[in-house]
């Protein structure tokens, strides 16, 4: 299944083409200008100089790619470290070039999404100190200075071009989020009013013309009672017969409004599934599921709506999956992200909320998480209503 266009997977993208595109601008500029000074690379040096930057350009492309559970954040910081040095020696093995330190622009912006505001700055810190170390061995010391602090600078503006980058692609996901959500809402609300319409019309019918069929029909059978001529007789009968079949036609008819009426599952279920846009949802519904009544459709929604807010905001995942089974004791539903997880579980409001509505119809609720590992949740709902 192909991945969904997160704020994530985005910025992975847009860092991957640039740090790719600023790769090769850095090394041709290297190649081009190496005819000036062609003692700043000897035919010792061509070799090891060529893996340093091909290792730099193969580990970016592992950094960027996507981890999740505990990797997600621990190993790009790590691989970006390794980018560093690369980049370092490759720089003192051409005897400090000024071009091949823009590798280090591409290892600032990559710490710009992974960590907080301070932590990338002193990350920056430590890798401007290596450069400078870099350069102090092969230029004048005011020179190696002066470029030093430009460059640090430079990669400043690489952390913070990077951070709002990161927030410019968020609020558009969230804005997109919305929209979708106040679309989800607006159709909810449209198919609400047509059910209320058609219950309103089940009820006239059936209060109104249902009467009056009915107390026709027990007249026409009064007629056909007391009539003694057989011809008209024989047309009270026919009429009698005519009478009760529209009372059954109406009263189909009602049924049918009513059932038309009642909460569709699967379409409640597809809108709020549709609305998330940051997280892959995965839904697995047999098609020949029963179909749960009102009151049990209700909960279901109500825990499912709960499992994707909590997806969203907290769990850092990417993937959630939705799995509805059913049992002989009962309608069960599980849920699964592949997020950070905690270490300890501690249930909010909605959680909360969550075991209440289940307990109050005689299900339960149990909820597991690992740090790193996601959460893993199982609701069962009775056959049977239980009430209180």
């Amino acid at each position: 299944m192909p991945e969904l266009p997160t704020p994530n997977a985005e910025l992975r993208t847009i860092i991957r083409w640039t740090g790719l595109a600023t790769w090769v601008a850095v090394i041709a500029q290297a190649l081009l200008a190496l005819p000036a000074k062609p003692g700043r690379l000897t035919p010792d040096e061509v070799l090891p100089w060529t893996l340093c930057l091909l290792g730099f350009a193969g580990v970016f492309l592992l950094a960027t790619r996507p981890w999740r559970g505990r990797a997600a954040h621990l190993t790009p910081l790590t691989l970006i470290s390794v980018e560093v040095l690369l980049a370092l020696l490759a720089n003192h093995i051409f005897n400090g070039n000024s071009l091949l330190s823009g590798l280090l622009l591409v290892t600032a912006a990559q710490v710009g999404l992974l960590l907080r505001l301070g932590h990338s700055l002193l990350w920056v810190l430590a890798q401007t100190a290596g450069l400078a170390a870099v350069l102090l061995g092969n230029w004048p010391a005011l020179d190696a200075w002066a470029y030093t602090s430009g460059m640090l600078c430079f990669q400043g503006f690489a952390v913070a071009s990077a951070r709002v980058a990161a927030r410019e692609v968020q609020a558009r996901h969230q804005l997109a989020a919305v929209v979708r959500e106040l679309r989800a809402t607006r159709q909810r609300l449209a198919d609400a009013s047509r059910n209320a319409e058609r219950l309103h019309i089940a009820r006239e019918l059936h209060d109104l013309l249902g009467h009056h069929l009915t107390a026709l029909t027990m007249n026409l059978e009064v007629a056909a009672y007391i009539t003694q001529e057989d011809q008209t007789r024989t047309h009270v009968m026919r009429a009698q017969a005519l009478a009760k079949l529209l009372l059954g036609d109406v009263r189909e008819a009602v049924q049918s409004m009513r059932d038309r009426a009642a909460l569709d599952f699967r379409s409640e279920l597809t809108l709020l599934t549709d609305a998330v846009s940051t997280v892959q949802v995965i839904v697995e519904y047999p098609d020949g599921l029963p179909e749960p009544d009102d009151v049990r459709k209700q909960v279901l929604l109500r825990c499912v709506q709960e499992v994707l807010t909590n997806t969203v905001r907290h769990a850092g995942a990417d993937h959630l999956w939705l799995t509805f089974t059913d049992t002989p004791g009962g309608l069960e539903f599980r849920a699964r992200d592949n997020g950070r997880g905690a270490a300890t579980l501690r249930l909010g409001c909605g959680l909360r909320g969550m075991r209440e509505r289940l307990e109050a119809i005689g299900g339960h609720l149990n909820i597991e998480t690992l740090a790193g590992r996601g959460l893993r949740l199982h609701a069962t709902l009775p056959h049977r209503l239980e009430h209180p």
